[in-house]
């Protein structure tokens, strides 16, 4: 009997041990691929690929982290590693992330929700060296280019923006939002007005409503 050696060595970063055990017994059952390293936050993973990153073929990362903004996280593995492919492995629909995703770089996006054919077939792809989007994610792009969808408000925000917004609406303070992005809270105060301006409202309890209303935080 012929052993085959996994060729597809892949690495999560997710909070939920219940989504990377389910996740390694989807990959279990494909002889090409293996769950070799495993995260449940962004330093954590990022150790990883500082010790491992040659010896991994894809990382599957999640949005939502403890430590960080998985979108956030995903700048600062791009940056360190530019070929490494990234696929999103997330519960939040396309229309909420998957365009900012695909921009800042991932090489696929995919929702928890899908099947594990769905999952492998995205592996495959972003291997190599290809890009993966659902159908339903190809619809919203479609819609969206051609004007029958417009993108919704936070979708004019700049990275810097939306990570400030997102950790004012989970409840940070300005001076632990700039710790956490190594800014100042001058500017953090700055980057509040902007996204206060871009989707047209008032105080930060509007900013929580918006983000709460378009399933941005939880």
């Amino acid at each position: 009997m012929t052993t085959v050696t996994p060729s597809r060595r892949i690495c999560i970063i997710d909070d939920h041990q219940l989504v990377r055990d389910g996740i390694g017994l989807i990959l279990a059952s494909e002889p090409s691929m293996s769950l070799d390293y495993q995260a449940a936050d962004l330093a954590t993973g990022l150790s990883i690929l500082a010790d491992s990153h040659s010896q991994i073929d894809v990382v599957l990362l999640d949005i939502t982290l403890p430590d960080t903004n998985g979108l956030e996280g995903m700048e600062s593995i791009r940056k360190a590693y530019p070929k490494l492919p990234i696929l999103v492995l997330t519960m939040h629909d396309e229309s909420q992330f998957g365009t900012r995703a695909m921009s800042l770089g991932a090489n696929g996006y995919i929702t928890k929700d899908n099947a594990s054919e769905e999952l492998i077939l995205a592996i495959n792809m972003v291997c190599q060296g290809k890009k993966y989007i659902s159908r339903h994610f190809s619809d919203i792009l479609a819609m969206s280019a051609f004007g029958d969808q417009p993108l919704e408000l936070h979708h004019a925000l700049s990275q810097r923006e939306f990570n400030v917004m997102i950790l004012l609406s989970e409840g940070k303070t300005p001076t632990e939002v700039a710790h956490q992005l190594k800014i100042s809270i001058k500017t953090v105060s700055t980057y509040r007005s902007r996204i206060l301006d871009k989707l047209n409202i008032e105080t930060n309890a509007d900013m929580v409503r918006y983000c709460l209303t378009n399933h941005l935080i939880v």
